[in-house]
């Protein structure tokens, strides 16, 4: 199946741009190479006359969303290695967003149990983040060396 579209290659295309590409495996290699070029640089320029004069093109263009709607949209472009990764990336934050979910209605008490954690009246102020650490590093524990990883590559972005 051919790679989905971007929506940004959308944005700078146009008819002429689309029948030189279609042209270039019926041209002969030594002439390919100049036609790519020339198509490139007539992509650059329509990316420059967009953001110029198409302020309300841009603004079509732009989108409000979560970090899963960004990582959905790039899924769709991904081999199946990255894909692989990709998939495990959203079960992380999946994971994550499930604990934010549910965290507040936990029992501190209960975390610290659960946790081993002590608990006492004095370190209440503490308590918190404690749990947090200490299900942050049960989380991390249970992932696999290429997860890890992956997750503290994409932790910095975020």
């Amino acid at each position: 199946m051919p790679p989905e579209i971007t929506e940004f290659d959308k944005l700078i295309y146009n008819d002429s741009v689309c029948m030189l590409k279609e042209s270039l495996p019926y041209i002969d290699i030594a002439t390919q190479k100049s036609f790519a070029i020339i198509i490139m640089f007539m992509e650059m320029e329509n990316m420059i006359n967009v953001y110029e004069h198409d302020t309300d093109k841009i603004k079509k263009f732009c989108k409000n969303g979560s970090v899963n709607d960004l990582i959905n949209t790039m899924e769709k472009h991904c081999n199946s290695d990255n894909r692989k990764n990709i998939q495990q990336l959203k079960q992380i934050l999946n994971t994550f967003k499930n604990y934010e979910k549910y965290k507040d209605i936990i029992n501190p008490d209960i975390l610290n149990n659960l946790f081993n954690t002590q608990s006492t009246s004095d370190k209440k102020s503490n308590s918190n983040q404690t749990n947090d650490n200490n299900l942050y590093n049960m989380l991390f524990n249970m992932m696999s060396k290429e997860q890890k990883e992956m997750f503290e590559t994409y932790k910095s972005m975020f």
